[in-house]
């Protein structure tokens, strides 16, 4: 019952809310009761997470105006065409697991870079990704890592640096 939520989450409306991931019940079927929690006011704006190539057009198709797609998107998962196509639409894209799991933040190219940079790996992942015009939700519990993440915001990466990230990055 959304009301229920509303309550736990103590609040009168959700900003956002998305469907996760294309699941058995059809999409159709999903967001027209979205949309219905739309007319009523209790949630603002509609979203996706997780859709590329048909089920993304499948939405796309539906012509409900969902604003934003959350997928994986870092150095090593970077779905092009999805992103492309969603920003095309005007749908905004959420980067969600940007610095990757494992292995992304040791890796000796993207050190190399940041360090030249004079910016952690995980800055420079994330300033890349934010010059791409895609919305980063990096996770961390640890305070440090907080500040540094959010430092990424305003870091300008040279020319070079680009170059070289678009190289590693859109293979």
């Amino acid at each position: 019952d959304t009301h229920k939520f509303l309550l736990e989450l103590k609040t009168d409306y959700i900003d956002l809310l998305l469907i996760h991931w294309p699941g058995s019940t059809p999409v159709a079927e999903t967001l027209g009761a979205m949309q219905e929690l739309q007319a009523d006011g209790v949630v603002k704006s509609l979203g996706i997470s997780g859709f590329h190539g048909a089920t993304l057009q499948e939405v796309l198709d539906l012509d409900v105006p969902v604003i934003n797609n959350q997928i994986e998107i870092n150095t090593k998962v970077y779905p092009a065409q999805t992103i492309e196509k969603c920003q095309s639409q005007g749908i905004t894209v959420t980067s969600y697991s940007p610095l990757g799991v494992g292995g992304l933040l040791s890796n000796r190219d993207l050190i190399q870079i940041a360090n030249k940079e004079q910016i952690t790996t995980a800055q420079l992942i994330l300033a890349y990704l934010l010059c791409q015009d895609l919305i980063v939700i990096p996770r961390s519990a640890n305070f440090e890592h907080i500040a540094d993440n959010w430092e990424s915001c305003s870091i300008e990466l040279s020319q070079d640096a680009m170059q070289r990230m678009d190289s590693l990055v859109k293979k």
